[in-house]
């Protein structure tokens, strides 16, 4: 019974190990996709990035930097909100991936046949 018990946690430890490690890859990748994805709105072609980015150096400019620091402050936090939302679509588009091997697997329990065992 203590090798059935130690089989039972390596196996488990595994799936988990295996399964962080994939969310972590599925993130990181897809971090960067939806950041090539986003960058290509960070255009001054874009009216809507013009807007907050001379909003927010107003704000700086208005709150005591120097019109070239406050662009740079500007710039560095609209790209930085650019890596935020990049990350949460990589969190979602995950948990979708997930949610859909999930239902395949569930699907699969179902079609199963059940096993008769003959004494």
């Amino acid at each position: 019974m203590a090798n059935a018990s130690t089989l039972q946690n390596l196996i488990k430890n595994v799936g988990c190990a295996i399964g962080t490690l994939s969310v972590c890859v599925f993130v990181s990748r897809y971090s960067k996709v939806y950041q090539s994805y986003l960058v290509d709105k960070l255009s001054l072609l874009n009216d809507a990035f013009v807007g907050k980015f001379t909003a927010l150096a107003m704000n700086f400019a208005k709150n005591g930097a120097d019109f070239i620091s406050a662009q740079n402050m500007s710039g560095a936090m609209l790209y930085n909100q650019l890596i935020q939302q990049s990350a949460l679509c990589a969190f979602m588009h995950t948990y979708m991936i997930y949610a859909i091997i999930m239902l395949i697997i569930s699907a699969m329990v179902l079609i199963l046949k059940k096993v008769r065992y003959d004494n």
